[in-house]
């Protein structure tokens, strides 16, 4: 089973060495995103950890063909090309690696950033008003939007500082709630949703996290072997247990 890495050596090859180093070791003294001394060498996790996703397409990344993309690649084609990817997939884990590259690409221009935000949420503001739209498109637009806010929010972005979907000192963590809500609890999002409301977010606070990790852990049946993967990875980077969780998340 594939190890969870850290995308230090995979941006390396795409965006340089000092700006993989500086998104490794990012920190946020002043409040927000990634904060906790234990876990900065490790980097914020939506942003500096792969999510595996098999042969399914996503934006350019690591070597071949498309090595050194992050240097050249437009945001703003970035932020089309996500969207695209977006209306494609179905799958909650392409679209967490597909944000997670947008992220990447996106998160020092402000413009790309910015838009591609604020279109999300517009699709999402559409979906949640149309009597037509079922709840599982509701949720993915939704969550789209969210996991989207969350990861820039572990960049220490907030576009026009502005903190969307703002909750639980998450950016994009209402969003994201409200995405599981509609899913009737999809695993693949509490597994997002742990991620984005990680103690290195939240002030070493574990409340959250242990309870979204622990129900994508039981959610993550044999049916959804993707899935366990990324969870499995996920713990073991960060040297956690899946039975120490669910003990703990039964004992709140």
């Amino acid at each position: 089973m594939r190890t969870s890495r850290l995308v230090t050596a995979t941006l390396a090859g795409s965006i340089g060495l000092a700006a993989a180093a500086s998104i490794a070791t990012i920190a946020h003294a002043g409040g927000g995103a990634w904060a906790a001394a234990e876990h900065a060498t490790l980097g914020p996790p939506l942003v500096c950890v792969e999510v595996e996703i098999g042969d399914a397409k996503s934006l350019p990344w690591g070597k071949g063909a498309f090595a050194g993309a992050g240097k050249s690649a437009n945001p703003q084609r970035i932020a089309e090309q996500t969207l695209e990817l977006l209306a494609a997939t179905d799958s909650t884990l392409v679209r967490m690696e597909t944000l997670r590259r947008a992220t990447v690409y996106t998160h020092r221009d402000e413009a790309a950033c910015g838009g591609l935000l604020a279109r999300l949420a517009w699709i999402a503001l559409d979906r949640e008003a149309d009597p037509g739209a079922s709840a599982a498109d509701r949720a993915r637009a939704w969550f789209d939007a969210g996991y989207f806010a969350a990861c820039l929010w572990h960049m220490n972005v907030s576009p026009h500082k502005a903190r969307p979907g703002f909750a639980a000192d998450v950016q994009g963590y209402a969003w994201l709630v409200r995405a599981i809500e509609l899913s009737g609890g999809d695993p693949a999002m509490e597994f997002a949703a742990a991620n984005a409301a990680h103690p290195g977010v939240r002030k070493s606070q574990r409340d959250l996290y242990e309870a979204h990790m622990s129900r994508a852990i039981r959610g993550a049946g044999e049916g959804t072997p993707l899935l366990r993967e990324n969870i499995d990875a996920h713990l073991a980077h960060w040297n956690e247990s899946a039975a120490a969780i669910l003990r703990t998340a039964d004992s709140r």
